[in-house]
């Protein structure tokens, strides 16, 4: 543990997301007895305290009044989908309440260390050369959610050069227990495991199989988290990713033969974005040099818990 960085108060926005469980349980591990403060979109009286990071003046009052020395902004509008239906919304809360944290740490809490997650889809088709995305990579985005995502990276860039103490991670894909069906394999883990109890006929209706993405346990996330608070320096950004790209169907085809289920594969049409690249992988490289960090999960493990999380909750509704 890095011991030159002064951790006492820790503000995690986003905290009730699905990275957010899993980050608020590691801090807390890692820094007993410090304030780990989490916020969301919650009722008073919640385990978080509530904060719409659009509102400028909420963000200020609280920023202000913790004082955090560390704040770790997950909040944001992560579905893709979303974003080509709502993109004014995804606007508001990715680049706007972005930029409302990082202003009150700038001007109230100087010495605080902003940790912002960025994205991997900041590449977007970029990935079309075939080659793993570096730090280096054009950043060019292909949807809505990635051009907001992009659009704070970048900001927050050149508050960096104004006296932000900020390191931007982009996170590649990332899955495990308690990721909603939004997203692609915790959708193929529930259809698997209610085919498996007989809840579902055997059809497992999917969007594009013949693509490669890189994939992370978010065991893995919440470590490169970690390691960007407990890093000796910031003002830097560092692809968070496996360096693997794995084929969709393929994923699919796994875990079914791991739950030793046979169904028929229907893809929709639909559901397949034009802009969508065929591989979309990173380079891991940077991260392991600036941050220390490596995937430590391994892959079996991963859809293991996957699986046997849905197969624990298959008569959850959709």
């Amino acid at each position: 543990m890095n011991q030159g960085l002064p951790v006492e108060r820790v503000l995690v926005t986003g905290a009730g997301g699905f990275v957010g469980r899993y980050l608020l349980e590691a801090l807390n591990r890692h820094y007993p007895g410090r304030k780990i403060v989490g916020t969301g979109l919650a009722p008073e009286g919640g385990p978080l305290v509530p904060l719409d990071v659009t509102d400028a003046a909420a963000v200020r009052r609280l920023i202000g009044g913790l004082r955090p020395d560390i704040c770790i902004h997950l909040a944001a509008v992560a579905s893709v989908d979303m974003s080509f239906q709502q993109a004014r919304a995804v606007w508001d809360v990715n680049l706007e309440g972005t930029l409302n944290v990082a202003e009150a740490i700038l001007e109230l809490v100087p010495a605080c260390r902003l940790v912002f997650a960025s994205s991997g889809e900041v590449y977007g088709l970029s990935f079309a050369d075939g080659e793993p995305a570096s730090e280096q990579t054009l950043l060019t985005p292909a949807n809505p959610y990635a051009t907001t995502k992009a659009a704070a990276d970048l900001a927050l860039g050149e508050m960096a050069l104004r006296g932000l103490r900020v390191i931007r991670l982009r996170l590649f894909n990332h899955t495990g227990p308690g990721q909603t069906e939004q997203y692609v394999l915790p959708r193929f883990a529930a259809q698997v495991a209610r085919i498996a109890e007989g809840l579902q006929e055997p059809v497992i209706h999917t969007g594009a199989l013949d693509r490669w993405r890189d994939f992370l346990d978010v065991r893995d996330v919440v470590d490169a988290y970690i390691a960007a608070v407990q890093a000796p320096e910031e003002g830097f950004y560092v692809n968070v990713c496996s360096g693997v790209a794995r084929r969709v169907g393929d994923i699919l085809d796994e875990l079914m033969a791991v739950a030793r289920v046979s169904a028929q594969v229907v893809q929709r049409v639909s559901e397949v974005r034009r802009t969508d690249m065929r591989c979309a992988v990173g380079s891991p490289q940077r991260a392991a040099v600036l941050l220390g960090w490596r995937p430590r999960i391994a892959w079996e493990e991963t859809l293991s818990s996957l699986l046997t999380h849905w197969q624990q909750n298959a008569g959850r509704s959709r």
